[in-house]
Formats: C-alpha cells, sequence, structure tokens
C-alpha cells in the first residue's frame, strides 16, 4: 500500500520480513495479554469479514461503469482460458489452483458443545465461502480489462492491480485494499488462537518436547500463554528463511496445508480401516454403507490432493520454482512418527476422564476444562 503513492519504491525481501514480523508479534501480543476480549473482537472481525464482502462487491460491480475502465468481456470471463504455467493440461491446472482454497479447512478447539457444533461449523464455514467466494470472484473477472497489467505488478499484491483498474484512481485502490487489509488481520488472530490452543492441548497430554510449559495456563492471564509464544517464535523462525529463499518459504506455506489434510486423512482412514466401530455414534452419524462410501471418497480425496498440491508450481521446473514442500512434508512426518513413538513410551499420558485443568472456581476470563464422566468430552470455557 506504500508503493500507490511512492512509485519509485521497489520492494525488498527484508521490507517483507520486517511487516512479517511486526504483524506477527502483534497479533501474538494481543492473543497472550487480551484473553478476555478475544470473543469480542471475534464478533468485530466477523463483521469486517462481512462488510468487506459487501463493499468490495458492490464497489467492483458499479465503479467501472463510472469510472473504471469498463467491463470484460463476457467472453474473457466464461470461456476464455489462459494457461501461463507451462502444464499442457488445463483439467490439472483447475486443480492445482484449488490449492488456496485448502487453506480454508481449519480445526476448532473452544465450543461448548463440539459433537454438534462442530460438524455444522465446518458446514457452514463451506457453503458460507462458496456464497461469498463465487460472486466475488465473477466480479473481479469482470473489473479486469487489463490481464497484463495485473500479471506483471510487481507490489506483491496483484489484487491491488484489479482495485485500481475496477475504481480507475489510486484512492479507491487504497481504499479498497484497506478493507480487505483489515479482516486478513483478524484471520490472523484466529490463526494463532487456534494454533495456540491446538499447541496446548498437545503439552497438556505431555505430547510434545518441553509439555510442562506448553501444556500450563498463565496463571495470570489464564491461556495457553507459553504454547501461543512458542507458535509465534516457531513461526518467526521459518519466517528468516525468507530472506535465504521464497521458494523455501512458501515450500513452508505448502507443506502446511500438506500436514492440515492428511491429519484428517489419518483420522478418516483410521475410522475407516477399524470398520466404523472405534468412535461412538455422534448427532450427524452416517449409518451403514453411506457412511462408508463418504469416508472413502475422502480418502481418495486427500490422497489424490497431496500428490496434486506437492507438484512444481510451473514448467519447465529450475531449482527456484521447485515445489519442496514435499521434501518439508516428508522430513516433518518421520520427525513426528519418532516422537510419537517416543513419547508413547516416555511419558505420554493422553487424554484422561475426570481431568479439571484450570481454576477450581470459574473467575472472568479463565480457560478451564471440565471433563464430563458420562460423555468423556472436552470443554474450554472462557
Amino acid at each position: 500500500m506504500y508503493s500507490l503513492y511512492h512509485e519509485e519504491y521497489e520492494p525488498k525481501q527484508w521490507h517483507v520480513l520486517l511487516a512479517y514480523f511486526g504483524c506477527s508479534w502483534a497479533v501474538c501480543g494481543f492473543v497472550m495479554f487480551a484473553n478476555r476480549a478475544l470473543h469480542k473482537t471475534n464478533d468485530i472481525g466477523l463483521f469486517l469479514i462481512l462488510a468487506g464482502f459487501v463493499i468490495l462487491l458492490i464497489v467492483c460491480t458499479v465503479m467501472p461503469s463510472s469510472s473504471g475502465n469498463g467491463y470484460a468481456t463476457n467472453r474473457s470471463v466464461w470461456r476464455e482460458w489462459q494457461n501461463d504455467t507451462g502444464y499442457t493440461s488445463n483439467g490439472f491446472v483447475f486443480v492445482m489452483g484449488m490449492l488456496n482454497g485448502a487453506f480454508a479447512l481449519a480445526p476448532l478447539e473452544e465450543l461448548d458443545t463440539p459433537m454438534s457444533m462442530l460438524p455444522k461449523a465446518i458446514f457452514a464455514m463451506v457453503i458460507l465461502g462458496f456464497l461469498t467466494t463465487f460472486p466475488y470472484l465473477i466480479t473481479l473477472f469482470y473489473a479486469v480489462t487489463d490481464l497484463e497489467a495485473v500479471m506483471g505488478d510487481t507490489t506483491l499484491f496483484p489484487l491491488s492491480s484489479i482495485y485500481r483498474q475496477a475504481t480507475g484512481s489510486r484512492a479507491g485502490q487504497m481504499g479498497l485494499s484497506m478493507v480487505l487489509f483489515l479482516p486478513c488481520f483478524w484471520a490472523v488472530v484466529g490463526a494463532y488462537v487456534t494454533a495456540g490452543r491446538t499447541l496446548w492441548t498437545l503439552g497438556r497430554d505431555n505430547a510434545t518436547p518441553f509439555s510442562k510449559y506448553i501444556g500450563a495456563l498463565h496463571p495470570k492471564y489464564q491461556n495457553p500463554y507459553n504454547a501461543t509464544l512458542a507458535v509465534c517464535i516457531v513461526n518467526s523462525l521459518i519466517g528468516l528463511t525468507y530472506l535465504g529463499s521464497t521458494t523455501a518459504f512458501n515450500a513452508f506455506a505448502t507443506s502446511v496445508l500438506l500436514l492440515m489434510i492428511t491429519g484428517y486423512l489419518a483420522v478418516i482412514g483410521a475410522h475407516l480401516l477399524s470398520g466404523r466401530s472405534r468412535v461412538r455414534p455422534g448427532i450427524f452419524w452416517m449409518k451403514g454403507w453411506i457412511g462408508t462410501v463418504v469416508h472413502t471418497v475422502s480418502c481418495l480425496y486427500t490422497l489424490c490432493f497431496t500428490v496434486i498440491f506437492s507438484f512444481p508450481y510451473s514448467m519447465p521446473v529450475a531449482a527456484d520454482t521447485m515445489n519442496y514442500s514435499s521434501l518439508i512434508f516428508g522430513g516433518l512426518t518421520i520427525f513426528i512418527s519418532v516422537l510419537w513413538v517416543w513419547k508413547m513410551k516416555h511419558g505420554y499420558t493422553g487424554f484422561t476422564d475426570g481431568a479439571v485443568l484450570g481454576q477450581e472456581t470459574a473467575q472472568e476470563g479463565a480457560i478451564m476444562v471440565e471433563v464430563s464422566q458420562a460423555s468423556s468430552t472436552q470443554k474450554l470455557q472462557e
């Protein structure tokens, strides 16, 4: 956004790294010290996301006809296909393009009734994501009249170039960029909340190195303070790879996706191989062959896209354009497997019925996990 009013500015890798560190540590500090305000800020974030969608949709729909560069043709939006990746199969390029959308899937932890609310939340996320993303993309396609200008953008934020074509002004470009930036900031907050509490859960079960500290709640702030800080430190160390190689950094980003979707595969696959007999049926249980078919398709889908997302981003392949996510994914898988085997024999406790973590009396903003003997589920309250 700075470069919009300073055309002579040339972004450097260390500039991006400083912005990365600033955003990461600011969000980490907010999550660590403002635990009581998280539920309110989540409401603000939801409002900004929905309001931003409406604003972007209206502006990018209306302004091209008045102050922008006009609209793209129906043929260019619906019929033309431009493949600049070097792959000969357009269908393969299409499924590779699903990489960004796959990042939308994420776990959830703090729910009052996870057995019923978690499936609803995942379903709502997918449906709401489609209902908002599809019209937004179509609007952007009609706003692009010079695709070469977008592809040749040097600001590291080509979407901003589309906003410039849609509004026809630098001020409109800046305004729409800010509308997009604010929801992204709240998305980072949600990512830190999820990552910190996930790591804390593993530490609580003595499944991580330094479990005594990772799995502890802060006595004052009553949140996974140490786990959140550890996430930020690791995140910063990964960010340092951006200085040495953007290819390596992108490989880390893609490997996160591979680890996440194979995490689903590990759970669903084990459930399927056990004959679906080891899990107590829940509210949305699919009986008989229907559940078996759904789980089988899910496993095959995950396996296929694990391979597809490991392909190089473009052809022909060079050392600086190779997708090394499979290397990182394989290395981390081996490391996690060895750690799992070692922890199983050296201190792993796992879930214990009747365990109560946190304060015995619920104070405002405190996190307390209560485990019900009857349902054997955990409840994390704030």
